[in-house]
């Protein structure tokens, strides 16, 4: 096999959101031997092989090849030559149907961005209660007290 399957399943699991245990349990393989081929210490099974492109929705050869960003191009070939159901030209359609879902899909990652640095915020902001409790609960001398008592013992 090549290094570019071990990238090309490492990135559709990381662009769907799943985790490698979600991914050895959906093929019915321990965690380890599916991260063996995100590694590429192993190579998978035809069987394998046709599990993870249902999974994900590909062709075997698309997760073969050199750039997993083909399958996006693919899908965008398949909007560009579908017929319209509107009235407007076909290339004119098929770019605004196109921009429209990439202005959704920036949409979505920026929400997605927002959530996880709120997060971060919280648990700063939780570590410094945590520390402004323990600074109000004990002063420095109180703690040299109780360092010195440990020591006497």
């Amino acid at each position: 096999m090549n290094n570019f399957f071990s990238n090309n399943i490492k990135s559709l699991r990381v662009d769907n959101d799943f985790t490698q245990q979600e991914i050895a349990d959906a093929l019915g393989i321990t965690r380890s031997r599916y991260s063996n081929y995100e590694n590429g210490i192993n190579e998978p099974s035809l069987d394998i092989l046709i599990r993870l492109s249902k999974l994900f929705n590909c062709s075997i050869d698309d997760l073969l090849k050199i750039k997993i960003n083909t399958i996006i191009k693919n899908k965008i070939d398949s909007i560009i030559t579908e017929e319209p159901e509107t009235s407007l030209g076909l290339n004119e359609f098929n770019y605004s149907d196109l921009k429209k879902k990439l202005i959704e899909n920036r949409s979505f990652y920026e929400k997605k961005k927002k959530t996880i640095l709120g997060e971060i915020d919280v648990k700063i902001s939780e570590i410094d209660s945590v520390l402004d409790f323990i600074n109000n609960l004990y002063t420095e001398e109180s703690l040299n007290e109780i360092s010195h008592n440990k020591k006497d013992e």
